[in-house]
């Protein structure tokens, strides 16, 4: 029997969850269901490509369209001429978009390579609808969203609310936007394990790109307000933002209390370690790292930055929601929440997010993709 081929685009192997779940957890998957698997990635040398490697068997073939130039947008323009070309030569079946920065191009991709028969999926992996954006920018990226929404054959958010949202805002696809679940926790993150001993202050945990949208500055500046028998901080991460942090934990002198480790490829030892993981993003998708402390029964405290913020974590035991986004009351909110017991079921809402579920939640919305484009 012919095997079905599938082709999933990235701009790089980054730092961030969505190229370590969409990009090589997904790609794992597909082969493993005996899917011809191909990996577009346009640019060579992300900072997470060492580590992320290993994971990807030797049945998924990896087309690296270029060396990145710094720029992520003209990665995207240089090397569209490489993309088309390799389209070309493979013809996948089904193209997966696996996140927002590379939704129009491979959109436009299959068009140009003139795959009429490839079915294609765009993963929303951060929000599209952005409350108060305004301007000629937003105006023109919402149009090329009406487009790249009409082109495509499926369009998958990460969960019920944003899939609501869209069909709402898109109501021209609101048949094919269906909510896909992301494979984001490991057996190895679900599986039985001893805490260690703590030494030293109770540990708060904050793992993300050390970029503006993360907003790690107002964490970093929430430690000024707490004690130092009462907490450390560690951000696992590495960006633009360093130097900035850096200064900022220098100011109030936070150098023995606040780490900055640089980018750690799996985060579930530290995750194990911690006693509260807080997240101050101004937006997310459905952010990895929630569900993969969730995994180990760490609590996660988050501005509501997600659809699914306060649906998830108002009802998980130690969990909650950054409702007033200062300083002062971020660091007050983190002392309630480590003055509870550590939760021991949390692990139980994130085996919804399991790698197989995940994996049969994307192949089957790959089917239906494939059975639009036969009909259509």
């Amino acid at each position: 029997m012919h095997r079905k081929s599938v082709g999933l685009v990235l701009h790089s192997f980054s730092q961030g969850g969505t190229d370590r779940v969409a990009a090589a957890l997904l790609a794992k998957g597909f082969a493993e269901r005996d899917y011809a698997t191909e990996l577009f990635i346009f640019a060579r040398g992300g900072q997470a490509e060492e580590a992320l490697m290993p994971i990807l068997p030797a049945n998924v073939k990896l087309t690296f369209l270029g060396a990145s130039s710094g720029s992520r947008a003209w990665d995207l323009v240089r090397l569209f001429p490489a993309f088309v070309r390799a389209l070309r030569r493979t013809r996948p079946q089904g193209l997966i978009s696996t996140a927002n920065n590379v939704n129009l191009i491979t959109c436009l991709g299959r068009f140009v390579a003139g795959l009429r028969e490839s079915a294609v999926a765009l993963k929303t992996t951060n929000p599209i609808v952005r409350p108060g954006a305004k301007g000629l920018g937003e105006t023109v990226r919402r149009l090329c969203y009406v487009w790249a929404f009409d082109a495509a054959d499926a369009i998958w958010p990460l969960c019920d609310a944003e899939q609501a949202l869209l069909a709402r805002e898109f109501p021209h696809a609101a048949d094919k936007i269906a909510a896909v679940q992301n494979p984001y926790v490991t057996q190895a993150m679900l599986a039985p394990f001893q805490r260690p001993a703590r030494e030293g202050p109770p540990l708060v945990l904050a793992a993300g790109r050390l970029a503006p949208q993360k907003r790690l500055d107002l964490l970093v500046e929430a430690f000024a307000h707490i004690s130092p028998d009462a907490a450390c901080l560690v951000i696992a991460g590495e960006g633009g933002e360093r130097a900035k942090l850096e200064a900022i934990v220098k100011a109030h002198g936070l150098e023995d209390r606040v780490t900055l480790l640089g980018f750690v490829a799996d985060v579930t030892d530290l995750l194990r370690r911690a006693d509260l993981m807080v997240l101050t993003s101004v937006f997310e998708g459905l952010p990895a790292v929630v569900l993969e402390a969730m995994a180990v029964n760490c609590p996660v405290v988050s501005t509501n930055c997600f659809l699914s913020a306060r649906a998830l974590l108002e009802i998980s035991q130690g969990c909650g929601i950054i409702e007033e986004e200062t300083p002062a009351a971020i660091a007050s909110l983190i002392l309630a929440r480590l003055a509870e017991p550590r939760p021991t079921n949390l692990h139980e809402t994130a085996q919804r997010w399991s790698i197989d579920n995940g994996i049969d939640s994307h192949v089957a919305a790959l089917e239906r993709a494939f059975l639009r484009r036969q009909v259509g």
